[in-house]
C-alpha cells in the first residue's frame, strides 16, 4: 500500500509549541496525519523535497490543536436532548420553560439542566414545579452537576420522604417543617437519578457523533474526560473507536464506581492508542462553590459553623488512590475548597508512584480555593493543577459573598500563584457546566473579567495568566497532564498533525491589549490527523474541509 504523499501549510507565523512562543517557524510538512518537519519554509522543504504540495493559509497563526483538559463528553452530547436551561435565566423563565415542555409532552418525566439559582435569594422549592407541570415529575439540575431540583410527583417516584435519612457526603435539603423542599445535593442526587429512564448505549452513541463538529468549530481535537457512570462511556468510545466515527482524541477518567471493573479488565496495563487513552481514576471529595457545598477549611462567611461538605470518607480516598496507584494509574480529585485541595494533597503525597518508582501525574481539579501553605506542594510533589478559566466570569461575585472578598484576593482562584510557584497547568471549560469555547475562555484568564467586562478593573488581577502560559495549558498542559505529551500537545516530526489556524490573535503588547484582541480572535480552521475537518465559510473551499466523519483507515491507525 502507498504511503499518502506529504504536503506542506505555510501560514504568516506557525507556533509549535506555546512553551516557547518566540520560537516562530513559517511551514510544517505533513503526511499520513503525522508532521515530518517544522521550520522556514527552506527547511520544510530539505526534509520533504521543494515539489510537494503546498497550501499557504495566508494571514493566520497556525498552532497546535486545542486540548480541552477536563470536561464530561458524553453528557454535552446528551444535554442536546434534555431541557437545557441557561444558568442566566431568572426563576420565572425556568418555570416558562418547563410549562412549555409540560404543554408539549403528553406524560413522563421533564429532565433538564443548567439553572442557577444564584440571583434568586432563595433555593427552588418543589412548589415551584408542581404548578408549572402538575402531576409530573421533574428533574432539573443546576448548572454545575452537584445539586438537583425535583417536582413532588418526582420525589415520589424516586421513593424519596420525608423521613429519608441523608446519604454519606450528600444532603436532602428540608423546609423548616421538615417537608423536603425538593433539593438534592452531591450524592443524594442518586436517589433522583436512579429513578430516570436511562441513555441507551446507542443513543449516547448518536448523540456523541453529533457532536464533535462543536469542537472542531473551537479549535479542540483532544479532550480529558473526567467520567460518567461505570464503565458505560469507555466502552461507547470503544465502539466509534472501531468503527471510524470518533471524532475527537480523548483521555478518559474512570469514577470510583467504575474502578473495580476497570482494573479486572486491565484497563491501566492497555497498550498505547493514538486515539483513545484510559488516563486513570476521578474522584470527587466536595462539591461546588454555587452550592456552597465546596469543603472550605474555615467556615463561610456569616456563617459560623457552615464549612461545605466531604463528599467521600478520607479513608475512602486514601484507599481509593492507593488501590489505582497499585495499577499504576494517577488519580483526578475534584476539590474546588482549600480544604479538599488539601485532602487531595495529603492522599496524593501518601501514593506519589507506581511499582517501579515511575511518578504518578495526579491531578487536582478546579483548585478554586487554596491555603497559602499548600501552594508549594503542586511543584514539589509533581501534581498538575487543573483549571477551568470560565468558571471565574459566573463565579466572581458569589465567591467574594460566600468566601469574602480577603479570602478570595489571598485564595482564591490562585492562577498566577500556581504558576509562579512552578506548577504545571492544564486548562479546560468543565463543559456542560460552562461552553466549551476556548478563545473567551482566554480572555477570562487575561483579563479576570467576565464576558460582560466586570469587574472593570478585574477581580483581583495580579492572578492573570499570560496568554502564552494560557495557551500551553490548552495545548501541551492538556496532553502532559494526561500522559499524552509523547504524541501531542506540540508540533514536531513525529507527533500528531492536529492544528488550529487562528485569526486576529494578539501575541504582542500588554496583557489587556492582548485580552481585548481575543474578542475579535476566531478559528479560521481545524485539523485532525491531518485533515482539515472544519472552517469558517471563507476558508473552507481554500482548505478543502473533509465531510465530518469520514476518518480514514490511515487516519484510524
Amino acid at each position: 500500500m502507498n504511503r499518502p504523499r506529504p504536503f506542506i501549510l505555510r501560514a504568516d507565523r506557525v507556533v509549535a509549541d506555546w512553551r516557547r512562543p518566540a520560537d516562530v517557524a513559517e511551514a510544517l510538512a505533513v503526511a499520513d496525519g503525522v508532521v515530518l518537519a517544522v521550520g522556514s519554509l527552506a527547511d520544510v522543504w530539505r526534509a520533504v523535497g521543494s515539489d510537494c504540495p503546498t497550501r499557504d493559509l495566508g494571514d493566520c497563526l497556525l498552532a497546535p490543536a486545542f486540548h480541552d483538559a477536563h470536561l464530561h463528553l458524553a453528557k454535552v452530547a446528551l444535554q442536546r436532548r434534555i431541557l437545557d436551561i441557561a444558568p442566566t435565566w431568572s426563576r420565572d423563565e425556568v418555570l416558562a420553560a418547563v410549562r412549555r415542555a409540560a404543554a408539549g409532552s403528553p406524560g413522563g418525566w421533564i429532565v433538564g439542566r443548567g439553572w442557577d439559582h444564584s440571583a434568586w435569594g432563595a433555593w427552588p422549592d418543589a412548589a415551584w414545579l408542581d404548578a408549572a407541570a402538575p402531576g409530573r415529575p421533574v428533574c432539573l439540575t443546576r448548572k454545575d452537576g452537584h445539586v438537583v431540583w425535583l417536582s413532588s410527583a418526582a420525589l415520589n417516584l424516586a421513593d424519596i420522604g420525608a423521613d429519608q435519612a441523608d446519604p454519606a457526603g450528600g444532603e436532602i435539603v428540608r423546609r423548616p417543617d421538615g417537608s423536603l423542599n425538593g433539593i438534592l445535593k452531591e450524592t443524594a442526587i442518586e436517589l433522583a437519578y436512579a429513578a430516570l429512564p436511562q441513555s441507551t448505549p446507542e443513543s449516547r452513541r448518536v448523540a456523541l457523533r453529533e457532536v464533535w463538529p462543536s469542537f472542531w468549530s473551537e479549535g479542540i481535537t483532544t479532550v480529558t474526560d473526567m467520567g460518567f457512570k461505570g464503565l458505560d462511556l469507555w466502552q461507547d468510545l470503544g465502539e466509534l473507536r472501531a468503527d471510524g466515527t470518533l471524532g475527537l482524541r480523548v483521555a478518559a477518567y474512570v469514577m470510583e464506581d467504575g474502578l473495580d471493573e476497570a482494573l479486572a479488565l486491565g484497563l491501566p496495563q492497555l497498550a498505547p492508542d493514538p486515539w483513545l487513552r484510559a488516563a486513570g481514576l476521578k474522584l470527587f471529595l466536595d462539591g461546588t462553590l454555587g452550592s456552597s457545598t465546596a469543603w472550605l477549611l474555615a467556615p463561610y462567611e456569616g456563617s459560623p459553623d457552615k464549612v461545605g461538605l466531604a463528599t467521600m470518607r478520607a479513608a475512602d480516598v486514601w484507599e481509593a488512590v492507593a488501590l489505582a496507584a497499585q495499577a499504576g494509574w494517577p488519580t483526578a480529585a475534584h476539590a474546588i475548597g482549600d480544604a479538599a485541595v488539601r485532602q487531595a494533597l495529603d492522599a496524593f503525597a501518601a501514593h506519589p508512584t507506581a511499582p517501579g518508582g515511575r511518578r504518578l501525574r495526579h491531578r487536582v481539579e478546579h483548585v478554586q480555593l487554596l491555603h497559602p501553605e499548600d501552594l508549594p506542594r503542586f511543584a514539589a510533589g509533581g501534581i498538575w493543577a487543573s483549571l477551568q478559566p470560565v468558571h471565574l466570569a459566573a463565579d466572581w461575585p458569589v465567591a467574594d459573598r460566600h468566601w469574602g472578598a480577603d479570602r478570595c484576593r489571598q485564595s482564591g482562584y490562585a492562577w498566577r500563584s500556581l504558576l509562579d510557584a512552578g506548577a504545571s497547568l492544564a486548562l479546560g471549560s468543565d463543559a456542560p457546566i460552562e461552553p466549551q469555547s476556548v478563545l473567551p475562555a482566554l480572555r477570562v484568564a487575561l483579563s479576570r473579567r467576565d464576558l460582560a467586562g466586570h469587574p472593570a478593573h478585574g477581580w483581583h488581577p495580579h492572578q492573570a495568566l499570560p496568554l502564552p502560559a494560557a495557551l500551553c495549558g490548552y495545548t501541551w498542559g492538556g496532553a502532559a497532564a494526561c500522559g499524552w505529551e509523547g504524541w501531542l500537545g506540540t508540533l514536531g516530526a513525529g507527533k500528531a498533525a492536529d492544528l488550529v489556524a487562528l485569526e486576529g490573535l494578539r501575541l504582542e503588547g500588554t496583557t489587556d491589549e492582548m485580552a481585548a484582541a481575543l474578542d475579535g480572535a476566531r478559528v479560521r480552521s481545524t485539523w485532525l490527523a491531518g485533515r482539515p475537518v472544519w472552517a469558517t465559510a471563507s476558508a473552507a473551499e481554500a482548505d478543502d474541509v473533509t465531510s465530518p466523519l469520514l476518518l480514514g483507515a490511515a487516519d484510524r491507525g
